[in-house]
């Protein structure tokens, strides 16, 4: 991945592999003559110069730069890459790499990384091949029935139609350590359902009430290395496998948190291939189903559950991570794809999600106020979760046994007459 590049070609951005000794551009930056003061300052100017550097029609699209300080042991090791060629866990890798390259050579040792697993441009082209042997009818239909039922937009304080970098800006928001705890150690044992649910739960409450409607459409990214084919592992594959797609959130009854739960637990398992199949439909599939899907509307909401950010560095290790700013990432007048992005993830033993907007389409009383709604909703659901007043079980938690809801339902009935009998 680290070698590709991008062409246009009549309007088509399209994705070429450029030649094997491509590699990551290596440069050097002294700031040792820099006052303490001021090195964050020229850290940041030097940062935005790396991200600036990156062209997508020149291979490589990735950066490594030595920046000398003034002591030599606060030196910073920059490494940038463009989100086109890497994903979150791609950094992951990147970075376990270059820490077990530099070890080997500070112990005088040959380099031994781990075996690579199925190259980027490999997984890429099987995908493309096989895309109308990977759908099924009935994958196409559930996300045209998906777009069909989708929310209305969503509220906007302004019409000014300016969603641009420039007018971006974050609202920052926490869980406390508490609550964070019991929904990474507790929730799932008790009420048998995962983070991403709990939370995506809490924005079907949050994106409800401020919208009036019962229904709320977000974009969902995934990780998207599902297990599609047999023959191919990309578990550490270098490369951006993001999947997008669309959800839409049930929420009739936001005082019937177990509904809530429930329904969004079976929205996110039902998926088919996690969500891959959405891209695969959108942009992969021919006739009409790929002509309805282009002309849906997007959703204006996009949410990510990132996990955690925190890096798991040895006393040992010739490396440490610093949660410094590093220059602009992106271009003030590009235009932004979503009116609100909410990242989410574990910084420092809390859940902490970052809320982007646009000044010219809300104000920040309206994303402050929805920040804080949602972090109420997540305690509530945790909080109901530990409680023990429902047990989340739904079908499916049972995949074998081919059950629906009302099946369930009944047997649970059945049970429930049973014990009574008993007693």
């Amino acid at each position: 991945a680290l070698r590709l590049r991008y062409e246009i070609d009549d309007d088509v951005l399209r994705q070429v592999l450029g030649a094997a000794e491509v590699s990551a551009a290596g440069s050097e930056v002294d700031l040792s003559t820099c006052p303490d003061d001021e090195l964050q300052s020229r850290l940041d100017d030097v940062a935005t110069v790396i991200n600036r550097s990156l062209s997508l029609d020149k291979a490589p699209l990735a950066r490594l730069v030595l920046v000398r300080t003034r002591d030599g042991l606060d030196d910073r090791l920059i490494l940038c890459a463009h989100h086109l060629i890497v994903d979150a866990l791609s950094l992951g890798f990147l970075e376990e790499d270059l820490e077990t390259g530099l070890a080997a050579l500070a112990g005088g040792k040959s380099i031994d990384l781990p075996t690579g697993t199925t190259p980027f441009a490999v997984w890429s082209r099987r995908l493309a091949s096989r895309a109308t042997e990977l759908l099924a009818p009935v994958d196409i239909n559930y996300w045209i029935e998906a777009a069909r039922h989708a929310a209305p937009s969503i509220p906007l304080n302004a019409q000014l139609n300016m969603n641009d970098e420039a007018s971006a800006r974050t609202i920052v928001s926490r869980v406390d350590e508490s609550t964070t705890s019991s929904l990474l150690q507790n929730v799932s044992s008790v009420y048998r359902v995962k983070v991403p649910e709990v939370l995506l739960a809490a924005l079907a409450l949050t994106m409800t009430k401020w919208t009036g409607a019962h229904i709320a459409t977000v974009d969902v990214e995934g990780h998207g290395r599902e297990s599609i084919f047999d023959d191919l592992d990309n578990a550490r594959t270098v490369g951006w496998f993001t999947s997008v797609f669309p959800v839409n959130l049930v929420c009739s009854h936001p005082e019937d948190l177990d509904a809530v739960l429930v329904n969004t637990k079976e929205l996110l398992r039902g998926l088919p291939l996690n969500g891959v199949s959405y891209g695969i439909v959108r942009e992969l599939a021919t006739g009409n189903a790929a002509e309805e899907m282009q002309r849906a509307e997007r959703a204006r909401v996009c949410f990510n559950f990132l996990g955690s950010t925190s890096r798991r560095i040895s006393a040992e290790s010739l490396l440490r991570f610093e949660r410094e700013h590093c220059g602009e990432c992106r271009r003030p007048n590009s235009a932004r794809a979503y009116a609100i992005e909410i990242n989410a993830s574990m910084v420092d033993s809390l859940l902490q999600i970052e809320w982007r907007y646009s000044r010219h389409l809300h104000a920040a009383e309206t994303i402050n106020g929805l920040a804080v709604d949602y972090v109420n909703a997540i305690v509530r659901l945790v909080e109901h979760c530990l409680a023990g007043t429902g047990d989340g079980i739904s079908p499916s938690d049972f995949p074998l046994a081919g059950l629906d809801r009302k099946g369930l339902a009944e047997i649970a009935d059945l049970l429930g007459d049973v014990g009574s009998d008993e007693r």
